[in-house]
Protein backbone atom coordinates (compact mmCIF):
# COMPACT_ATOMS: atom_id res chain seq x y z
CA UNK A 1 0.00 0.00 0.00
CA UNK A 2 1.15 3.60 -0.80
CA UNK A 3 2.29 5.87 1.73
CA UNK A 4 -0.44 8.99 0.40
CA UNK A 5 -2.57 9.02 -2.21
CA UNK A 6 -3.28 11.47 -4.98
CA UNK A 7 -6.87 13.36 -4.76
CA UNK A 8 -7.82 14.52 -8.32
CA UNK A 9 -10.81 17.90 -8.53
CA UNK A 10 -11.25 19.96 -10.89
CA UNK A 11 -11.39 23.47 -11.12
CA UNK A 12 -14.96 25.01 -10.37
CA UNK A 13 -14.56 27.21 -13.65
CA UNK A 14 -15.42 25.98 -17.11
CA UNK A 15 -11.79 25.91 -17.94
CA UNK A 16 -10.20 22.33 -17.62
CA UNK A 17 -7.54 22.78 -14.94
CA UNK A 18 -7.20 20.66 -11.78
CA UNK A 19 -4.50 20.49 -8.57
CA UNK A 20 -3.33 17.95 -6.47
CA UNK A 21 -3.64 17.19 -3.10
CA UNK A 22 -1.41 14.88 -1.48
CA UNK A 23 -2.69 13.73 2.00
CA UNK A 24 -2.43 10.90 4.26
CA UNK A 25 -3.90 7.45 3.14
CA UNK A 26 -7.13 7.09 5.36
CA UNK A 27 -5.84 3.64 5.78
CA UNK A 28 -7.49 -0.35 4.78
CA UNK A 29 -10.28 -1.40 7.23
CA UNK A 30 -10.99 -4.12 5.32
CA UNK A 31 -14.72 -2.67 4.19
CA UNK A 32 -14.06 -1.97 0.35
CA UNK A 33 -17.68 -1.69 -0.98
CA UNK A 34 -17.17 -5.15 -2.59
CA UNK A 35 -16.41 -7.09 0.50
CA UNK A 36 -17.99 -4.72 2.79
CA UNK A 37 -21.60 -5.97 1.61
CA UNK A 38 -21.98 -3.30 -0.96
CA UNK A 39 -21.28 -4.77 -4.49
CA UNK A 40 -21.49 -2.70 -7.65
CA UNK A 41 -24.69 -3.11 -9.53
CA UNK A 42 -25.73 -1.51 -12.51
CA UNK A 43 -27.86 1.43 -12.06
CA UNK A 44 -30.82 0.63 -14.15
CA UNK A 45 -30.23 3.72 -16.29
CA UNK A 46 -30.85 3.70 -19.61
CA UNK A 47 -28.16 6.34 -20.64
CA UNK A 48 -29.39 7.16 -24.07
CA UNK A 49 -31.43 10.30 -24.69
CA UNK A 50 -34.35 8.96 -25.57
CA UNK A 51 -34.77 6.08 -22.33
CA UNK A 52 -32.92 7.77 -19.48
CA UNK A 53 -34.68 6.75 -16.38
CA UNK A 54 -33.78 9.25 -13.31
CA UNK A 55 -31.43 7.63 -10.14
CA UNK A 56 -33.05 10.29 -8.25
CA UNK A 57 -36.47 11.12 -7.52
CA UNK A 58 -35.39 15.30 -5.93
CA UNK A 59 -32.95 15.63 -8.70
CA UNK A 60 -33.71 14.76 -12.47
CA UNK A 61 -30.04 13.01 -13.32
CA UNK A 62 -31.34 12.52 -16.68
CA UNK A 63 -31.19 16.55 -16.80
CA UNK A 64 -28.27 16.70 -15.78
CA UNK A 65 -24.88 17.71 -18.04
CA UNK A 66 -21.71 16.31 -18.15
CA UNK A 67 -22.85 13.14 -17.20
CA UNK A 68 -18.56 12.20 -17.45
CA UNK A 69 -18.79 13.03 -13.78
CA UNK A 70 -15.10 14.62 -13.14
CA UNK A 71 -12.10 13.35 -11.54
CA UNK A 72 -12.03 12.03 -7.70
CA UNK A 73 -13.15 13.99 -4.74
CA UNK A 74 -11.31 12.72 -1.95
CA UNK A 75 -11.34 13.89 1.59
CA UNK A 76 -8.57 12.58 3.38
CA UNK A 77 -7.10 15.26 5.59
CA UNK A 78 -8.03 15.07 9.35
CA UNK A 79 -10.68 18.36 10.42
CA UNK A 80 -12.96 19.72 8.67
CA UNK A 81 -13.37 21.12 4.86
CA UNK A 82 -16.29 23.53 4.82
CA UNK A 83 -18.23 23.81 1.19
CA UNK A 84 -19.68 27.88 0.83
CA UNK A 85 -22.51 27.51 -2.03
CA UNK A 86 -23.00 31.10 -1.96
CA UNK A 87 -19.47 31.77 -2.45
CA UNK A 88 -18.80 28.62 -4.30
CA UNK A 89 -15.77 27.82 -2.60
CA UNK A 90 -14.36 24.88 -0.61
CA UNK A 91 -11.95 25.40 1.99
CA UNK A 92 -9.54 22.63 3.34
CA UNK A 93 -8.19 21.94 7.09
CA UNK A 94 -5.01 22.85 6.94
CA UNK A 95 -3.46 26.50 6.20
CA UNK A 96 -2.15 25.42 2.70
CA UNK A 97 -5.58 24.76 1.87
CA UNK A 98 -7.22 28.14 1.69
CA UNK A 99 -9.33 27.15 -1.23
CA UNK A 100 -9.62 23.69 -3.37
CA UNK A 101 -10.67 23.27 -6.61
CA UNK A 102 -14.28 21.41 -7.46
CA UNK A 103 -16.01 20.64 -10.19
CA UNK A 104 -19.07 22.70 -8.63
CA UNK A 105 -21.73 25.31 -9.96
CA UNK A 106 -24.95 26.72 -8.64
CA UNK A 107 -27.57 24.73 -11.16
CA UNK A 108 -31.80 25.16 -11.20
CA UNK A 109 -33.38 21.89 -11.70
CA UNK A 110 -36.45 22.04 -14.30
CA UNK A 111 -39.14 22.42 -11.38
CA UNK A 112 -37.10 25.87 -10.20
CA UNK A 113 -35.32 24.91 -7.26
CA UNK A 114 -31.70 26.48 -7.42
CA UNK A 115 -29.08 24.21 -5.86
CA UNK A 116 -25.32 23.70 -5.86
CA UNK A 117 -24.22 21.11 -7.93
CA UNK A 118 -21.27 19.02 -7.30
CA UNK A 119 -20.31 16.27 -9.94
CA UNK A 120 -17.38 13.96 -9.05
CA UNK A 121 -16.27 10.71 -10.59
CA UNK A 122 -16.08 9.35 -6.66
CA UNK A 123 -16.66 10.23 -3.21
CA UNK A 124 -14.59 9.30 -0.22
CA UNK A 125 -14.34 11.15 3.22
CA UNK A 126 -12.00 9.35 5.52
CA UNK A 127 -12.95 8.89 9.41
CA UNK A 128 -12.01 12.38 11.43
CA UNK A 129 -12.92 14.30 8.26
CA UNK A 130 -15.66 16.45 8.46
CA UNK A 131 -17.69 18.09 4.99
CA UNK A 132 -19.20 20.85 6.46
CA UNK A 133 -21.39 22.67 3.52
CA UNK A 134 -23.14 26.17 4.52
CA UNK A 135 -25.34 28.48 2.25
CA UNK A 136 -28.40 29.19 0.75
CA UNK A 137 -29.49 26.33 -1.64
CA UNK A 138 -29.26 22.90 -0.99
CA UNK A 139 -26.55 20.56 -1.87
CA UNK A 140 -26.47 18.12 -4.38
CA UNK A 141 -23.26 15.85 -4.97
CA UNK A 142 -23.43 13.28 -7.57
CA UNK A 143 -21.05 10.67 -8.05
CA UNK A 144 -21.12 8.44 -11.65
CA UNK A 145 -19.36 5.29 -9.14
CA UNK A 146 -19.16 4.45 -5.67
CA UNK A 147 -19.67 6.97 -2.19
CA UNK A 148 -17.79 6.02 0.55
CA UNK A 149 -17.92 7.60 4.04
CA UNK A 150 -16.49 6.93 6.71
CA UNK A 151 -16.22 10.75 7.93
CA UNK A 152 -19.14 12.96 8.15
CA UNK A 153 -21.03 15.23 5.88
CA UNK A 154 -22.82 18.34 7.81
CA UNK A 155 -25.57 20.38 6.44
CA UNK A 156 -27.11 20.90 10.31
CA UNK A 157 -27.36 24.74 11.86
CA UNK A 158 -26.06 25.08 15.24
CA UNK A 159 -25.44 28.41 17.42
CA UNK A 160 -21.80 28.41 18.61
CA UNK A 161 -20.62 28.28 22.69
CA UNK A 162 -21.98 31.47 23.70
CA UNK A 163 -25.35 31.34 22.10
CA UNK A 164 -24.78 33.36 19.05
CA UNK A 165 -26.49 32.13 15.31
CA UNK A 166 -23.81 30.76 13.11
CA UNK A 167 -23.99 29.79 9.46
CA UNK A 168 -27.22 28.17 8.42
CA UNK A 169 -27.10 24.79 6.62
CA UNK A 170 -27.54 24.54 3.10
CA UNK A 171 -30.82 25.33 1.94
CA UNK A 172 -32.07 26.27 5.44
CA UNK A 173 -35.21 28.32 5.73
CA UNK A 174 -36.32 28.49 2.03
CA UNK A 175 -39.52 30.84 1.40
CA UNK A 176 -42.16 28.23 1.77
CA UNK A 177 -41.45 28.30 5.67
CA UNK A 178 -43.02 31.65 5.60
CA UNK A 179 -46.75 30.17 5.87
CA UNK A 180 -45.37 27.76 8.59
CA UNK A 181 -43.09 30.25 10.77
CA UNK A 182 -44.58 31.38 14.05
CA UNK A 183 -43.74 34.80 15.17
CA UNK A 184 -45.35 36.25 18.47
CA UNK A 185 -45.08 38.88 21.36
CA UNK A 186 -42.85 37.68 23.97
CA UNK A 187 -42.52 39.79 26.95
CA UNK A 188 -42.52 39.32 30.28
CA UNK A 189 -46.68 37.86 30.17
CA UNK A 190 -46.17 36.41 26.65
CA UNK A 191 -45.36 33.11 24.93
CA UNK A 192 -41.60 32.88 23.49
CA UNK A 193 -41.95 31.54 19.88
CA UNK A 194 -43.31 28.04 18.56
CA UNK A 195 -40.62 25.14 17.59
CA UNK A 196 -40.23 24.99 13.55
CA UNK A 197 -42.46 22.50 11.91
CA UNK A 198 -41.05 19.85 8.73
CA UNK A 199 -41.38 16.49 8.86
CA UNK A 200 -43.18 16.93 12.05
CA UNK A 201 -44.77 19.83 13.90
CA UNK A 202 -42.58 21.96 16.38
CA UNK A 203 -43.69 22.48 19.76
CA UNK A 204 -46.01 25.82 20.80
CA UNK A 205 -44.64 28.33 23.62
CA UNK A 206 -47.06 29.06 26.37
CA UNK A 207 -47.90 31.55 28.61
CA UNK A 208 -51.19 33.03 30.76
CA UNK A 209 -52.50 35.32 27.85
CA UNK A 210 -51.11 34.03 24.83
CA UNK A 211 -49.28 31.32 22.87
CA UNK A 212 -46.80 30.97 20.07
CA UNK A 213 -48.23 28.07 17.54
CA UNK A 214 -45.27 25.65 16.46
CA UNK A 215 -44.59 25.26 13.19
CA UNK A 216 -46.72 22.35 10.86
CA UNK A 217 -46.02 19.37 9.07
CA UNK A 218 -44.84 19.36 5.45
CA UNK A 219 -43.63 17.13 3.01
CA UNK A 220 -42.54 18.59 0.05
CA UNK A 221 -41.24 16.59 -2.60
CA UNK A 222 -38.44 19.56 -3.82
CA UNK A 223 -35.45 18.73 -1.97
CA UNK A 224 -35.46 22.06 0.41
CA UNK A 225 -34.15 22.65 4.10
CA UNK A 226 -36.66 22.89 6.87
CA UNK A 227 -38.05 25.46 8.71
CA UNK A 228 -36.40 27.95 11.50
CA UNK A 229 -38.00 28.62 14.68
CA UNK A 230 -40.25 31.28 15.75
CA UNK A 231 -39.05 34.28 16.94
CA UNK A 232 -40.12 36.18 20.40
CA UNK A 233 -40.22 39.66 19.75
CA UNK A 234 -41.65 43.25 20.70
CA UNK A 235 -41.24 44.69 17.25
CA UNK A 236 -39.07 44.28 14.11
CA UNK A 237 -36.55 45.93 16.13
CA UNK A 238 -35.95 44.06 19.32
CA UNK A 239 -36.44 40.21 18.85
CA UNK A 240 -34.96 36.96 19.24
CA UNK A 241 -34.71 34.99 16.28
CA UNK A 242 -35.77 31.38 16.52
CA UNK A 243 -33.13 28.52 15.55
CA UNK A 244 -32.01 28.03 12.05
CA UNK A 245 -33.11 24.63 11.11
CA UNK A 246 -31.15 21.76 9.36
CA UNK A 247 -30.33 22.00 5.39
CA UNK A 248 -30.95 20.15 2.47
CA UNK A 249 -28.83 17.68 1.23
CA UNK A 250 -28.83 14.87 -1.48
CA UNK A 251 -26.14 11.91 -2.43
CA UNK A 252 -26.40 10.44 -5.45
CA UNK A 253 -24.64 7.56 -6.96
CA UNK A 254 -24.87 5.54 -10.17
CA UNK A 255 -23.33 2.49 -8.61
CA UNK A 256 -23.69 2.97 -4.77
CA UNK A 257 -23.71 4.47 -0.94
CA UNK A 258 -21.32 3.32 1.58
CA UNK A 259 -22.07 4.28 5.01
CA UNK A 260 -19.09 2.83 7.32
CA UNK A 261 -19.10 2.84 10.78
CA UNK A 262 -17.75 5.53 11.72
CA UNK A 263 -19.94 7.90 9.16
CA UNK A 264 -22.00 10.51 9.80
CA UNK A 265 -24.90 12.74 7.80
CA UNK A 266 -26.14 15.60 9.67
CA UNK A 267 -29.24 18.31 8.88
CA UNK A 268 -30.30 18.65 12.36
CA UNK A 269 -31.64 22.37 14.02
CA UNK A 270 -30.62 24.92 15.77
CA UNK A 271 -31.81 25.56 19.44
CA UNK A 272 -33.70 28.20 19.92
CA UNK A 273 -31.93 31.54 21.25
CA UNK A 274 -32.64 32.44 25.59
CA UNK A 275 -35.03 35.13 26.42
CA UNK A 276 -33.44 38.42 27.38
CA UNK A 277 -33.66 41.65 29.12
CA UNK A 278 -34.82 44.59 26.79
CA UNK A 279 -34.85 47.41 28.84
CA UNK A 280 -37.19 47.13 31.73
CA UNK A 281 -38.98 44.66 29.38
CA UNK A 282 -38.48 40.72 29.45
CA UNK A 283 -38.81 38.77 26.27
CA UNK A 284 -39.15 35.81 26.16
CA UNK A 285 -37.37 32.40 24.19
CA UNK A 286 -37.55 31.57 20.50
CA UNK A 287 -38.57 28.33 18.98
CA UNK A 288 -36.22 25.52 17.88
CA UNK A 289 -35.36 24.77 14.14
CA UNK A 290 -36.45 21.90 12.36
CA UNK A 291 -34.71 19.68 11.27
CA UNK A 292 -33.78 19.40 7.44
CA UNK A 293 -33.98 17.00 4.68
CA UNK A 294 -31.57 14.12 3.09
CA UNK A 295 -32.07 12.49 0.26
CA UNK A 296 -29.92 9.24 -0.52
CA UNK A 297 -30.29 8.36 -4.24
CA UNK A 298 -28.48 5.05 -5.25
CA UNK A 299 -29.03 1.13 -6.81
CA UNK A 300 -27.58 -0.16 -3.77
CA UNK A 301 -27.10 1.49 -0.25
CA UNK A 302 -25.36 0.02 2.85
CA UNK A 303 -25.54 1.37 6.24
CA UNK A 304 -22.99 -0.27 8.66
CA UNK A 305 -23.63 -0.48 12.45
CA UNK A 306 -22.81 2.25 14.53
CA UNK A 307 -23.05 4.78 11.53
CA UNK A 308 -25.44 7.73 11.77
CA UNK A 309 -28.22 9.62 9.35
CA UNK A 310 -29.27 12.63 11.55
CA UNK A 311 -32.42 14.90 10.94
CA UNK A 312 -33.50 16.02 14.87
CA UNK A 313 -35.05 19.26 16.12
CA UNK A 314 -33.29 21.85 18.33
CA UNK A 315 -35.00 22.65 21.57
CA UNK A 316 -36.54 25.99 21.90
CA UNK A 317 -34.62 28.77 24.06
CA UNK A 318 -35.66 29.17 28.03
CA UNK A 319 -37.44 31.96 29.04
CA UNK A 320 -36.00 35.12 31.16
CA UNK A 321 -36.28 34.98 34.85
CA UNK A 322 -38.38 38.38 36.18
CA UNK A 323 -38.00 40.30 39.19
CA UNK A 324 -40.79 40.96 41.95
CA UNK A 325 -41.33 44.12 40.38
CA UNK A 326 -41.69 42.51 37.00
CA UNK A 327 -38.24 43.65 36.02
CA UNK A 328 -36.22 41.25 34.00
CA UNK A 329 -33.58 39.77 35.88
CA UNK A 330 -31.52 36.63 33.85
CA UNK A 331 -31.26 35.66 30.56
CA UNK A 332 -32.44 32.27 29.51
CA UNK A 333 -30.13 29.48 28.40
CA UNK A 334 -30.39 28.50 24.29
CA UNK A 335 -31.77 24.88 23.42
CA UNK A 336 -29.51 22.93 22.43
CA UNK A 337 -28.56 21.93 18.39
CA UNK A 338 -29.52 18.69 17.21
CA UNK A 339 -25.57 17.42 16.59
CA UNK A 340 -26.08 14.16 17.78
CA UNK A 341 -28.26 10.67 18.37
CA UNK A 342 -29.71 12.33 21.73
CA UNK A 343 -33.31 14.59 22.01
CA UNK A 344 -31.79 18.10 22.11
CA UNK A 345 -32.90 19.65 25.22
CA UNK A 346 -34.92 23.03 25.86
CA UNK A 347 -32.70 25.64 27.15
CA UNK A 348 -33.36 26.48 31.23
CA UNK A 349 -35.34 29.13 32.57
CA UNK A 350 -33.56 32.31 33.45
CA UNK A 351 -33.19 32.92 37.51
CA UNK A 352 -34.64 35.58 39.35
CA UNK A 353 -32.83 36.94 42.57
CA UNK A 354 -36.42 38.07 43.82
CA UNK A 355 -39.51 35.80 44.53
CA UNK A 356 -38.19 32.72 42.64
CA UNK A 357 -40.18 34.41 39.20
CA UNK A 358 -37.89 31.76 37.20
CA UNK A 359 -38.31 32.00 33.33
CA UNK A 360 -40.04 29.48 31.86
CA UNK A 361 -37.79 25.70 30.19
CA UNK A 362 -37.99 25.73 26.60
CA UNK A 363 -39.37 22.28 25.04
CA UNK A 364 -37.29 19.72 23.71
CA UNK A 365 -36.71 19.06 20.13
CA UNK A 366 -38.86 16.30 18.15
CA UNK A 367 -36.63 12.75 17.31
CA UNK A 368 -37.80 9.41 15.87
CA UNK A 369 -38.37 8.69 19.40
CA UNK A 370 -40.70 11.68 20.39
CA UNK A 371 -42.61 14.65 19.28
CA UNK A 372 -41.67 18.02 19.79
CA UNK A 373 -42.47 19.52 23.61
CA UNK A 374 -43.67 22.97 24.04
CA UNK A 375 -41.96 25.78 26.07
CA UNK A 376 -43.31 26.14 29.71
CA UNK A 377 -44.84 29.23 31.17
CA UNK A 378 -43.83 30.27 34.89
CA UNK A 379 -46.42 32.75 36.67
CA UNK A 380 -43.92 35.90 36.46
CA UNK A 381 -41.02 34.64 34.18
CA UNK A 382 -40.44 35.02 30.45
CA UNK A 383 -41.95 31.96 28.62
CA UNK A 384 -39.32 28.75 27.08
CA UNK A 385 -39.57 28.43 22.99
CA UNK A 386 -41.35 25.22 21.71
CA UNK A 387 -38.69 22.75 20.47
CA UNK A 388 -38.26 22.02 16.93
CA UNK A 389 -40.04 19.06 14.81
CA UNK A 390 -37.77 16.46 13.01
CA UNK A 391 -36.74 16.82 9.29
CA UNK A 392 -37.11 13.86 6.66
CA UNK A 393 -35.10 11.03 5.77
CA UNK A 394 -35.35 9.88 1.98
CA UNK A 395 -33.83 6.99 0.09
CA UNK A 396 -34.16 5.91 -3.22
CA UNK A 397 -32.85 2.37 -3.99
CA UNK A 398 -32.23 -1.01 -2.10
CA UNK A 399 -30.82 -0.13 1.16
CA UNK A 400 -29.38 -2.56 3.67
CA UNK A 401 -28.97 -1.31 6.97
CA UNK A 402 -27.20 -3.32 10.23
CA UNK A 403 -27.99 -3.63 14.16
CA UNK A 404 -26.40 -0.29 15.61
CA UNK A 405 -26.90 2.36 12.94
CA UNK A 406 -28.73 5.22 13.88
CA UNK A 407 -31.88 6.86 11.68
CA UNK A 408 -33.75 9.98 12.78
CA UNK A 409 -36.31 10.75 11.58
CA UNK A 410 -37.12 6.86 10.45
CA UNK A 411 -36.54 7.10 6.84
CA UNK A 412 -38.96 6.70 4.38
CA UNK A 413 -38.72 4.73 0.38
CA UNK A 414 -39.30 7.04 -2.30
CA UNK A 415 -40.19 5.17 -5.65
CA UNK A 416 -40.40 7.08 -9.14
Amino acid sequence: MSLCRVALVLSVSLASSCSLLFSADPGDDGLSASDGGVTSADAGVQRDADGCTSVSPHVDTCEIEEKDGGLPLLLYAFGTYTLNTQELILTGPAPEMLEIPMTGKRYTLADGTVIFLVRTETLEIAAGTTLRAIGDVPLVIIARNTIQLRGTIDVSSANTQDCMQRGQGTGANPDACLVFHQTTSGNNVGSGGGGGGFGSAGGASFSDDTSGAGGGISSPMTLRGGCDGGSAKLDEDDQIKGGQAGGALAIISFDSIALFATAKILAGGAGGLGGRAEGTIAISGSGGGSGGMIDLSAPQIRVQGGAQILANGGGGGGGVGVLGNGDPDTAGSCGESAKGPDIALGGAGGAATIDNSTGGVGGNGASSIANAKPGSATTEGGSGGGGGGVGHIRIHGTLNVESGAIISPQASKIKT
